[in-house]
C-alpha cells in the first residue's frame, strides 16, 4: 500500500535489508554438536568475553573492529565513541561478560560481536512513567531475569581477514558462540534476531541459513532525486 504511494511521488526503491531470526535455540545448539566439526581456527586465535572491569576498553575495541569491518559496506555510517560510551554507562546493569564476543589473533583483534537481550520483556508492564516501586521491579528483574529474546546487535570481522577461507571460518564460528551463549536464557518461545542485514550480502546471509536462521521481516528504504525542487542558489550553497 504504502510503496504504491511512494511510487506516484517519484520515490524508487534503493535498498532491501533482512531482519533474520532463529528460533529453538536449544535445538540449534544440539544439532550444532551432532554436525562434522568445523575448520579449526588458525593458531594463536581466542575468543574471550567482555572483562567487565574494563568494559570502556573492550567497548572500544569493539567499534573500532566494527568500523573497520562494515566501513566497505552500503551507506555505513560509524559508530561514533559517546555510542558505545552509553552502552557502558545507560544499559550496564543489562550487560553480563558472555553478551560480548572478542576474537584475537595475538594481541589484535580480529573479529567481535555483541548480544543484548530484548529490554521489552522487562519493561512492558511498566508503563511510560514507572512509579518508585516499578523501578524497583525493573532493578530486581535486570539483575536476575533469563531473557528469552535478543538481538545481535554488533557482528563484524577486521577487514583483513575478509574474502578468504580463514575469513569464512571466522564468521562461522563466531555465530557459532552466539548461538552457544544465548542458550542459558532461553526457552522454547525464545528467540535470537540478527538486523539490518543488506540483501547482497550473500556471505553473511549463508552463514545465517545454515546455522538456522530464518527471514522474519524486511526493510525497504527508497530515495529520490531533489535537485529539481532546489533553485540553483540552493543546489550551488548545498554542494
Amino acid at each position: 500500500y504504502l510503496e504504491a504511494h511512494y511510487a506516484r511521488q517519484g520515490y524508487a526503491p534503493i535498498k532491501d535489508m533482512y531482519y533474520w531470526r532463529l528460533s529453538n535455540i536449544e535445538g540449534r545448539v544440539e544439532a550444532l554438536r551432532r554436525r562434522r566439526p568445523a575448520a579449526p581456527l588458525p593458531d594463536g586465535f581466542a575468543i574471550r568475553k567482555f572483562d567487565m572491569k574494563n568494559l570502556k576498553r573492550d567497548l572500544g575495541i569493539l567499534r573500532e573492529v566494527f568500523n573497520d569491518a562494515w566501513s566497505a559496506n552500503w551507506g555505513f555510517v560509524p559508530l561514533q565513541p559517546e555510542e558505545v560510551e552509553a552502552v557502558a554507562s545507560e544499559m550496564k546493569p543489562f550487560v553480563k561478560p558472555e553478551y560480548g564476543i572478542i576474537m584475537h589473533d595475538g594481541d589484535l583483534p580480529a573479529a567481535v560481536a555483541m548480544i543484548l537481550p530484548n529490554i521489552y520483556e522487562i519493561t512492558a508492564d511498566l508503563g511510560p512513567e514507572p512509579s518508585p516501586f516499578g523501578w524497583l521491579k525493573l532493578g530486581w528483574r535486570a539483575l536476575t531475569h533469563r531473557f528469552q529474546t535478543g538481538f545481535v546487535l554488533m557482528l563484524g570481522i577486521s577487514r583483513r581477514y575478509q574474502k578468504s577461507v580463514g575469513g569464512a571460518v571466522i564468521a562461522m564460528k563466531m555465530v557459532d558462540e552466539i548461538i552457544t551463549r544465548m542458550l542459558p536464557y532461553e526457552d522454547k518461545s525464545g528467540w535470537l534476531e540478527a538486523g539490518w542485514v543488506l540483501d547482497d550480502n550473500t556471505p553473511l546471509q549463508k552463514i545465517l541459513k545454515r546455522q538456522g536462521f530464518e527471514t522474519k521481516r524486511q526493510i525497504r528504504l527508497f530515495s529520490k532525486d531533489i535537485a529539481e525542487f532546489t533553485s540553483p542558489e540552493q543546489q550551488v550553497h548545498h554542494d
